[in-house]
């Protein structure tokens, strides 16, 4: 025991700092391993999918790791098996091969039901446990690495599954395809890696952003990259309304939906152009193009067009293109080459809000939705209706916000 004493008493002051290098080393030693652990989970996670940096420049057409492949292709079949018994069932009613509505939602049922987030891939899309999507995108928004997969059910009964990829500073997103081929045997894409330009989450509950895409000189033409998928679903109310009487109208086919126009105001509609939509409205089937080839009967146009809008006999024959000699309104199909809507003619009709107005009308509040140039509110427009039964008649629309440097100029139809 003395000699101990003695030791202490004489190197004491060695021995302590001999103990806190040691316990400096331990630390530097555990951070060195933590931040070893940092970069391996941040390599998983994308620089062995993504490649080398010169891949990670371009951002597109990245080497997908032969791992993360084989799990995507697994797991997408077994999803596709899911839903065959269902899509063997009802693919004889699929002659344009779009499955009914009533097998979309079977499909979607089953898929979720195993907590999966599922999209089905209509004009208005519904995404399922769309939580924890909304939960991926706000911890993205704040920097914290994570992981998530979507389905996308389409309308032919096929499957996209998206693998969405978030390190911590870029999305990447790894698409896989799966499709029915002969004897229902289950067809698979090869899997893309691509990263994200940029990404937002919106207010309204749309996620948009723009893929990397080739740009000239490596491509002639200009490739666009945009995207957008929504997250929160829409009200129902509105949802059905945005579906039924204004998605057949939209902003390529006509302009209703983008002019300022009122009863008193009445000029500026196509009426011949619009008449397609309203007979598809009304009859809930495809526009016959081979039986108005040679114009519209002028009892039969101006019957529908007075049950959608405030209009008489005279307006109609003085604003829409009508031929006293063969009591006919001229009617051409749509030339898609000519039209200069371009993308915001693609844009969706999503009704955000409504109130109630003078006599029972109904103000609808609209945003034009472009995926095309990701955008969530390319114009905000108002729109009164009236609830007739069954149906609505349009009363006027008015543009309450553009945001486009200008509405491109409608060509219209027949004039």
């Amino acid at each position: 025991m003395d000699d101990i004493r003695w030791v202490i008493k004489k190197y004491g002051i060695w021995i302590i700092l001999l103990i806190l290098v040691l316990f400096a080393g331990c630390m530097i030693w555990q951070n060195l391993g933590e931040k070893d652990r940092e970069d391996s989970v941040k390599k998983t996670d994308t620089t062995e999918e993504a490649g080398n940096d010169a891949n990670q420049e371009k951002g597109y057409d990245l080497p997908v790791d032969e791992k993360a492949e084989e799990k995507a292709v697994k797991d997408g079949k077994e999803k596709m098996m899911d839903i065959k018994e269902t899509y063997q069932a009802f693919r004889g009613a699929a002659e344009t091969g779009v499955l009914p509505d009533v097998a979309i939602q079977q499909m979607a049922e089953r898929l979720e039901k195993d907590g999966n987030i599922v999209v089905e891939g209509t004009a208005y899309e519904v995404m399922h446990h769309y939580e924890k999507m909304d939960v991926f995108l706000g911890q993205a928004a704040q920097g914290k690495k994570d992981r998530v997969t979507i389905y996308e059910l389409r309308e032919n009964g096929d499957i996209g599954r998206s693998e969405y990829i978030y390190d911590g500073k870029d999305m990447y997103v790894l698409n896989t395809g799966f499709s029915w081929g002969e004897d229902d045997d289950i067809a698979v894409s090869d899997s893309t890696l691509t990263r994200m330009e940029w990404f937002t989450y919106t207010e309204k509950g749309w996620f948009l952003f723009e893929y990397c895409v080739p740009q000239p000189p490596d491509v002639t033409e200009v490739i666009d990259g945009h995207d957008a998928i929504r997250v929160k679903p829409l009200e129902e109310r509105n949802r059905e309304i945005s579906e039924k009487y204004l998605f057949p109208i939209g902003y390529q086919s006509s302009n209703l939906l983008w002019s300022d126009w009122d009863s008193e105001h009445k000029d500026k509609i196509d009426y011949n152009a619009l008449f397609e939509s309203f007979y598809e409205i009304k009859y809930q089937e495809t526009f016959p193009v081979d039986k108005y080839a040679d114009g519209i009967p002028k009892e039969e146009f101006e019957a529908v067009m007075k049950e959608y809008l405030p209009v008489s006999e005279e307006d109609l024959q003085r604003f829409a293109v009508f031929d006293a000699a063969t009591q006919r309104y001229a009617w051409n199909e749509q030339d898609y080459r000519s039209n200069d809507s371009g993308a915001f003619g693609l844009s969706l009709p999503e009704v955000i809000g409504m109130r109630g107005g003078k006599d029972g009308t109904i103000v609808l509040t609209v945003d034009a939705v472009c995926k095309s140039l990701g955008s969530d509110r390319l114009i905000r427009h108002e729109m009164m209706v009236r609830q007739e039964g069954e149906m609505i008649k349009y009363l006027s629309n008015r543009i309450l916000e553009n945001n486009m440097e200008t509405l491109p100029e409608y060509h219209y139809r027949t004039k």
